[in-house]
């Protein structure tokens, strides 16, 4: 018996649309980089498994995106639509505009430096890892920014501006001396550091530079976070090279660090972690 012609086409869309709907239910169909997201945050993700590897899932948290390697997903660098995106300077006001994602910073002009007033808070990844909050608390981030890996790769900044190398922290040092023989009286806020033996370790900001005593973060060998120091400024510095080692087997990248009434460009362990104030370029 033939079928009219116009009688088979209901019958085609009808079976497109079943499938269409079981490709929706199908576990291993997922939406393409820079659709709808399908989870709010990395956690939310499915399992990472042979059989989704090499797929990249975008994520709703930060708008990024994650790639399923070796059993982790992983931050995906060339899918991240912020990378692309600049930074807005407003010498008037001295505040920073960071695009990536609209978070604004004050700055201070020191000699012919401009810095950041405050400590990075970019939510920047690294592989499977997230820049942490120190105790893992985001409050912490509220407080003192994140803290990002020794070893800076330099694009934790937003365009425009730089991790500050360590001729960058020697020209800060000699402008601080310039006001007071303390450098550490001088950088610190004027507020937010315990007291010591009675003294208060509060800073005079004489500069409006506003370190804060956020401490540090470094790894044991299983990979255990262990945060240290409290009470002690730190600031990453971008290194040409690394120093010598001081340990056999073991790498350290310069720092700037200031604790009680001392400040010094010195050294942390490369699987360190610290805080980053840009310097514009």
């Amino acid at each position: 018996m033939n079928i009219p012609f116009r009688s088979v086409l209901p019958l085609v869309a009808s079976f497109a649309f079943l499938a269409a709907l079981a490709a929706c239910d199908d576990d291993e169909s997922f939406n393409p980089v820079g659709e709808r997201p399908i989870a709010k945050t990395r956690a939310d993700l499915p399992e990472c498994n042979e059989g989704r590897e090499g797929k990249v899932l975008p994520v709703e948290e930060d708008g990024v995106s994650f790639r399923c390697e070796d059993s982790v997903w992983v931050y995906d660098v060339m899918s991240d639509k912020r990378r692309g995106k600049g930074s807005e300077y407003d010498p008037s006001t001295g505040l920073l505009k960071d695009l990536r994602d609209n978070r604004t910073y004050r700055t201070v002009t020191i000699g012919d430096q401009v810095w950041m007033a405050e400590n990075l808070r970019f939510r920047y990844y690294v592989g499977a890892e997230l820049a942490p909050c120190y105790d893992d608390k985001e409050e912490n981030c509220d407080k003192y920014g994140r803290l990002y890996r020794v070893r800076s790769s330099n694009t934790e900044c937003p365009k425009g501006w730089h991790v500050p190398d360590t001729t960058d922290y020697r020209k800060l040092i000699k402008s601080a001396e310039e006001i007071r023989r303390s450098v550490a009286m001088t950088l610190k806020s004027a507020d937010g550091w315990d007291d010591y033996e009675g003294e208060s370790l509060n800073g005079f900001d004489d500069l409006g530079f506003s370190l804060l005593p956020g401490g540090y973060m470094c790894r044991d060998s299983a990979g255990n976070a262990e945060y240290r120091n409290l009470g002690l400024g730190t600031l990453l510095a971008d290194n040409d090279f690394p120093i010598m080692p001081v340990v056999s087997g073991a790498s350290y990248d310069f720092t700037f660090r200031c604790m009680l009434n001392h400040a010094e460009v010195t050294y942390l362990d490369e699987i360190c972690y610290g805080y980053i104030r840009c310097v514009k370029d």
